[in-house]
């Protein structure tokens, strides 16, 4: 089972962890690299965690979205930042936006995280995932574009 806690004003949230299963403790914040603990109840010898989480370096750029390398570009692609996974809250650092006739965004915001994964989408059947990796994210920050691909790239 999935549980989604807020931290109270000092910072604290509780959650149950099941004897025998995987357990693992996703802790998410704007602007901060979240941070995924595996957490075994049997080893556990204080029922808390400490965590802290880093502050998440950003870039600011937009992204172009082609068919593929020399292909065409996609206008009205939709692109976000954020994996959902099945279950969980919206990332806090995520957002969708769509391109424009040129097949470019607007100006978004890529906070460093791991992995930065993005869904480029078109449509209900054409529906990609890229992840890519913070240099290249930061290279294409001082051009000022990242360019991502509906098909193979």
């Amino acid at each position: 089972p999935i549980e989604s806690e807020r931290t109270d004003g000092g910072g604290r949230a509780s959650v149950e962890v099941l004897g025998g299963l995987a357990n693992h403790v996703y802790v998410r914040a704007p602007d901060r690299v979240a941070q995924r603990i595996a957490v075994d109840a049997s080893k556990m010898g204080s029922p808390s965690l400490r965590v802290t989480l880093p502050a998440a370096p950003s870039r600011t750029l937009r992204i172009r979205v082609l068919q593929g390398p020399q292909k065409p570009i996609v206008a009205e692609a939709s692109v976000t930042l954020g994996l959902q996974l099945d279950g969980m809250p919206p990332d806090p650092n995520g957002w969708t936006v769509t391109t424009d006739a040129q097949g470019l965004t607007p100006e978004v915001s890529v906070s460093q995280q791991q992995p930065i994964i993005f869904t480029v989408s078109k449509g209900p059947k054409q529906v990609r995932r890229q992840t890519v990796t913070w240099d290249e994210v930061d290279r294409a920050a001082s051009r000022g574009e990242l360019t991502l691909y509906m098909g193979g790239g």
